[in-house]
């Protein structure tokens, strides 16, 4: 039985065994697997930590003719921006598309091969940031900056994140009693909607005002334009408003954050996707000290911690 630190990981490791790759011993500096009646063995060089800046984890690992590798898993996005120039990514990003849209959560997985001299070079970079008494997680980050780059596109993976039994009852029950049930959460914006169909946060009939602008100008543009027409609906019409990271980081900008307040107080639903812990801590802040309401935030993991601190009430 396999333990793994997210369901991410478990599935892919799975997944391989299915096709013949059983992971099968794990020692501090290096990983076995069996193929075809072999042992593999991969030395563990260096990892890249994950966090919720960086979207992304690498590993960079030695295998037994002596290659090296980086290898690299995380966000579509962040992945994206990372590979070699020239590289047909129109097929994965259709399945990442398909696998969003039924509500799965996505991983993109790269990788690239590296040559001695250039692991050499970056280790004495990673070593010294490592050592570092002052902003020595910045440091990290930028070093493994350095080192994740020109990667050759392997393909993505896509896990169910099942909802807890009662979930979809208990938000309906939430909004039939009057409270305001935001979304605060990292998936790609078509699982995040997804999910807010399944557990009941939307409806067949709810109208979307999907917020994806470029600029801080297009974004005020655009929650000016919706506010008017919102003050203008009906009362019992159901809109929710679906708003990735990057137009919240304009939306939240001091001149455009009220008129995102006020959009967002009057749809029944909000659902803010791909948002880093800073923007969730960032738009309970915006509510606790603008509305006269009482603020909970729910959470699951280290992600939500600054969200949670920043409620009234934090669970």
């Amino acid at each position: 039985m396999y333990q793994a630190s997210s369901p991410d990981e478990g599935a892919l490791v799975k997944g391989a065994s299915n096709f013949g790759y059983k992971f099968h011993t794990r020692t501090p500096r290096s990983v076995l697997i069996s193929y075809n009646g072999e042992d593999l063995e991969y030395q563990i060089l260096n990892v890249c930590e994950f966090n919720s800046t960086r979207k992304r984890m690498s590993t960079i690992v030695r295998n037994n003719k002596g290659e090296i590798y980086v290898m690299c898993k995380g966000a579509d996005t962040v992945i994206f921006e990372r590979l070699a120039k020239d590289q047909d990514t129109e097929s994965c990003l259709s399945h990442l598309e398909e696998f969003a849209a039924e509500g799965l959560r996505t991983l993109c997985i790269a990788q690239r091969k590296i040559s001695q001299a250039e692991y050499d070079n970056w280790s004495k970079i990673h070593d010294k940031a490592a050592a570092s008494l002052i902003d020595r997680s910045q440091a990290l980050d930028d070093a493994a900056e350095l080192i994740e780059k020109d990667l050759e596109l392997l393909g993505a993976t896509a896990i169910e994140d099942k909802l807890q039994e009662g979930v979809p009852d208990t938000i309906f029950t939430l909004q039939q009693a009057g409270i305001k049930v935001w979304v605060l959460t990292g998936d790609r914006q078509e699982t995040a909607i997804n999910i807010g169909y399944s557990c009941k946060l939307l409806n067949e009939n709810t109208n979307l005002v999907i917020c994806n602008e470029e600029n801080a100008a297009a974004t005020k543009s655009y929650l000016h334009k919706q506010l008017g027409i919102l003050r203008k609906a009906a009362s019992d019409e159901f809109s929710a408003l679906i708003i990735d990271g990057k137009a919240l980081d304009y939306a939240l900008l001091p001149d455009i954050a009220q008129y995102l307040l006020e959009v967002a107080c009057l749809c029944k639903a909000v659902v803010c996707c791909r948002v880093s812990p800073l923007q969730k801590a960032q738009v309970v802040n915006l509510v606790k000290k603008n509305k006269q309401a009482i603020t909970l935030a729910i959470g699951d993991g280290a992600n939500d911690v600054g969200m949670i601190q920043a409620a009234h009430i934090g669970m």
